[in-house]
């Protein structure tokens, strides 16, 4: 069995909270790195996200929020990543790298 055959390719929303300091030509290479650190190799709602599969596919031009007194600026990212999301019953094959308490 192919451990690729768990893994679909999903559209993702999210909202990133960006800093002033990274509001510069370098923008979307900052956005990228945030994604990456956020969501690659870990679980989120949708499921786990694999390392290195995350594709931003439409940012927003970016809005500040009144109550916000740092300065940040919220921008919607909609990407595709693969997520592996076994259902009840389905038999997964793989390796156990790690066992914790």
């Amino acid at each position: 069995m192919d451990i690729n055959n768990n893994f679909y390719n999903l559209t993702l929303c999210k909202k990133i909270f960006m800093s002033p300091k990274h509001l510069n030509k370098n923008l979307n290479i900052k956005i990228m790195e945030k994604l990456r650190k956020k969501y690659e190799s870990k679980c989120t709602t949708e499921g786990f996200i694999r390392d290195k599969s995350i594709e931003i596919r439409k940012r927003s031009i970016g809005s500040i929020t009144g109550s916000n007194f740092r300065g940040y600026v919220t921008f919607d990212i909609v990407f595709t990543a693969d997520v592996c999301n076994p259902m009840n019953g389905e038999v997964i094959i793989g390796n156990v790298v790690n066992i914790n308490k």
